[in-house]
């Protein structure tokens, strides 16, 4: 939910919104302002340009059905291998945020076919499949094999780095679900 506060406009938890949710959109809101700041987009003015800014644009301010229609047509332009890994996640974590998991997973792939061997994306796909594993429980399937896969995308990520604790917690989350202390 978007409101006004005290601070300026403020970004609080939608209703039905994990905590590894609220997460990914306070990493992407992190992305926004990274990519205003490096002015990574190349020539400005160009229509590729002005798409993706319009995506993470509408990211940042919640509207997470238009950022997916906007990274989409950006992606359709970019070329840059950099740029279109960054593209392909951001558009990967909108659709996790819309709920649409395996959208998110098949962007994810995309992003990783563009540049391998990249933590953030094994980090995001861990996330991913727990979410996964959380709608089959919800829906009486057996949710563990949704649940193994996302303990080895954390353990691939740590693997990558080694330095990012955020995923032990996560990893840690999953490890609780299955009954582990």
């Amino acid at each position: 939910a978007i409101s006004t506060g005290t601070s300026g406009i403020e970004v609080g938890q939608a209703k039905g919104e994990t905590a590894a949710m609220q997460d990914t959109r306070a990493r992407l809101l992190a992305l926004v302002d990274e990519v205003g700041r490096a002015r990574v987009w190349g020539r400005e003015g160009s229509e590729e340009n002005r798409v993706a800014i319009d995506g993470l644009l509408a990211m940042r301010n919640g509207d997470y059905e238009a950022a997916d229609e906007a990274l989409s047509r950006a992606l359709a332009a970019v070329d840059l291998r950099m740029v279109r890994s960054s593209l392909f996640l951001a558009r990967g974590k909108v659709r996790y945020l819309l709920k649409e998991f395996q959208r998110a997973l098949a962007d994810l792939h995309e992003a990783e076919r563009v540049r391998p061997a990249q933590a953030s994306l094994r980090e995001f796909a861990g996330m991913v499949h727990h979410a996964l594993g959380e709608e089959a429980a919800i829906r009486g399937e057996d949710p563990i094999p949704e649940f193994r896969r996302s303990i080895q995308e954390f353990d691939e990520s740590l693997r990558l780095d080694p330095t990012d604790i955020s995923v032990l917690g996560f990893r840690g989350n999953v490890y609780a679900r299955l009954g582990f202390q």
